[in-house]
Protein backbone atom coordinates (compact mmCIF):
# COMPACT_ATOMS: atom_id res chain seq x y z
CA UNK A 1 0.00 0.00 0.00
CA UNK A 2 1.36 3.60 -0.78
CA UNK A 3 0.80 5.97 1.57
CA UNK A 4 -0.11 9.86 0.21
CA UNK A 5 2.43 12.07 1.81
CA UNK A 6 0.17 15.34 2.57
CA UNK A 7 3.10 17.55 2.10
CA UNK A 8 3.98 16.83 -1.10
CA UNK A 9 0.66 17.15 -2.70
CA UNK A 10 -1.18 20.38 -0.43
CA UNK A 11 -1.50 23.50 -3.14
CA UNK A 12 0.57 26.15 -3.40
CA UNK A 13 -0.69 29.80 -3.75
CA UNK A 14 -4.33 30.79 -4.21
CA UNK A 15 -6.77 29.62 -6.58
CA UNK A 16 -8.56 31.85 -9.24
CA UNK A 17 -12.36 31.30 -7.20
CA UNK A 18 -10.44 32.90 -4.67
CA UNK A 19 -8.26 35.25 -6.41
CA UNK A 20 -11.97 36.43 -7.86
CA UNK A 21 -13.57 36.71 -4.43
CA UNK A 22 -10.72 38.76 -2.88
CA UNK A 23 -11.33 41.19 -6.06
CA UNK A 24 -15.40 41.27 -5.58
CA UNK A 25 -15.01 41.89 -2.15
CA UNK A 26 -12.48 45.17 -2.57
CA UNK A 27 -14.60 46.13 -5.39
CA UNK A 28 -18.33 46.48 -3.27
CA UNK A 29 -15.96 47.93 -0.36
CA UNK A 30 -14.86 50.77 -2.82
CA UNK A 31 -18.00 51.03 -4.75
CA UNK A 32 -19.33 52.44 -0.86
CA UNK A 33 -16.72 53.90 0.32
CA UNK A 34 -15.76 56.32 -3.06
CA UNK A 35 -19.51 58.12 -2.47
CA UNK A 36 -18.30 58.73 1.14
CA UNK A 37 -15.03 60.38 0.11
CA UNK A 38 -17.01 62.94 -2.04
CA UNK A 39 -19.57 63.78 0.74
CA UNK A 40 -16.70 64.65 3.03
CA UNK A 41 -15.18 67.27 1.01
CA UNK A 42 -18.52 68.93 0.72
CA UNK A 43 -19.00 68.82 4.17
CA UNK A 44 -15.92 70.15 4.89
CA UNK A 45 -16.51 73.07 2.56
CA UNK A 46 -19.94 73.96 4.60
CA UNK A 47 -17.70 73.38 7.95
CA UNK A 48 -15.33 75.79 7.27
CA UNK A 49 -18.08 78.55 5.69
CA UNK A 50 -20.10 77.91 8.88
CA UNK A 51 -17.10 78.81 10.67
CA UNK A 52 -16.05 81.70 8.63
CA UNK A 53 -19.24 83.03 9.38
CA UNK A 54 -19.30 82.88 12.69
CA UNK A 55 -15.73 84.79 13.12
CA UNK A 56 -17.37 87.42 10.75
CA UNK A 57 -20.41 87.66 12.88
CA UNK A 58 -18.65 87.83 15.95
CA UNK A 59 -15.92 90.40 15.83
CA UNK A 60 -18.63 92.41 13.78
CA UNK A 61 -20.62 92.01 17.61
CA UNK A 62 -17.06 92.60 19.52
CA UNK A 63 -16.20 95.77 17.20
CA UNK A 64 -19.95 96.94 18.01
CA UNK A 65 -19.44 96.39 21.39
CA UNK A 66 -16.68 98.91 21.64
CA UNK A 67 -18.30 101.79 20.11
CA UNK A 68 -17.19 100.97 16.30
CA UNK A 69 -20.07 101.56 13.57
CA UNK A 70 -19.61 99.55 10.95
CA UNK A 71 -19.93 101.25 7.32
CA UNK A 72 -22.28 100.03 4.76
CA UNK A 73 -26.00 99.45 3.87
CA UNK A 74 -25.92 95.98 2.88
CA UNK A 75 -24.50 92.65 4.21
CA UNK A 76 -22.19 92.25 1.69
CA UNK A 77 -20.34 95.89 2.74
CA UNK A 78 -20.94 95.34 6.31
CA UNK A 79 -19.27 92.10 5.90
CA UNK A 80 -16.16 93.62 3.64
CA UNK A 81 -16.09 96.35 6.60
CA UNK A 82 -15.39 93.49 9.26
CA UNK A 83 -12.77 91.76 7.35
CA UNK A 84 -10.86 94.64 6.23
CA UNK A 85 -10.93 96.17 10.47
CA UNK A 86 -11.77 99.62 12.12
CA UNK A 87 -11.25 100.98 14.95
CA UNK A 88 -13.43 102.79 17.43
CA UNK A 89 -12.96 106.89 17.14
CA UNK A 90 -12.70 106.89 21.03
CA UNK A 91 -13.25 105.11 24.64
CA UNK A 92 -11.62 102.53 26.26
CA UNK A 93 -10.46 100.37 22.70
CA UNK A 94 -9.27 103.64 20.97
CA UNK A 95 -6.66 102.40 18.33
CA UNK A 96 -7.80 98.67 18.86
CA UNK A 97 -8.47 97.59 15.22
CA UNK A 98 -11.24 94.67 15.64
CA UNK A 99 -11.03 92.35 11.80
CA UNK A 100 -11.61 88.95 11.75
CA UNK A 101 -7.85 87.74 11.45
CA UNK A 102 -6.40 85.52 8.95
CA UNK A 103 -9.23 85.61 6.52
CA UNK A 104 -9.08 86.42 2.77
CA UNK A 105 -11.69 87.65 0.85
CA UNK A 106 -12.34 84.27 -0.73
CA UNK A 107 -12.99 82.95 2.41
CA UNK A 108 -15.77 85.51 2.59
CA UNK A 109 -17.76 84.79 -0.24
CA UNK A 110 -19.67 80.63 0.47
CA UNK A 111 -19.92 82.55 4.22
CA UNK A 112 -22.52 84.64 3.06
CA UNK A 113 -25.38 82.05 3.16
CA UNK A 114 -24.96 81.77 7.06
CA UNK A 115 -24.79 85.52 7.70
CA UNK A 116 -27.94 87.59 7.97
CA UNK A 117 -29.01 90.95 8.73
CA UNK A 118 -31.95 91.45 11.29
CA UNK A 119 -34.20 94.53 11.54
CA UNK A 120 -31.88 96.67 13.50
CA UNK A 121 -29.54 96.26 10.45
CA UNK A 122 -26.57 94.27 12.33
CA UNK A 123 -24.96 91.11 11.44
CA UNK A 124 -26.12 87.36 12.91
CA UNK A 125 -25.23 83.75 11.81
CA UNK A 126 -27.89 81.55 11.04
CA UNK A 127 -26.49 78.17 10.92
CA UNK A 128 -28.95 76.68 8.82
CA UNK A 129 -27.36 78.84 5.92
CA UNK A 130 -31.12 79.68 5.07
CA UNK A 131 -30.03 83.56 4.63
CA UNK A 132 -30.35 84.95 0.87
CA UNK A 133 -27.25 85.23 -1.32
CA UNK A 134 -26.75 88.52 -2.08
Amino acid sequence: MKHLNLKNTAAKGFSLVEMLVVIAVIGVIAAIAIPSIGNINSSAKTATNQRNAQSIVSMYQAGAAAGIVWGGADRNAQVAAVITGASPSDGAFQGKTFKVPNMADTDKVGAYPYIGVDASGDLFYDKAGAQASS
